[in-house]
């Protein structure tokens, strides 16, 4: 990133999109597990 500033907003972006990914899946995980501990 320190030796290509153009492909710094790219690289963000992809990073926040990766993340917010992992925390839908890691939520979903959550309330499917909920699910069957209540069942």
């Amino acid at each position: 990133m320190d030796r290509n500033p153009a492909l710094k907003g790219k690289i963000m972006t992809f990073m926040v999109l990766f993340v917010a990914l992992v925390e839908v899946t890691a939520i979903y995980g959550l309330i499917i597990a909920f699910k069957i501990i209540g069942e």
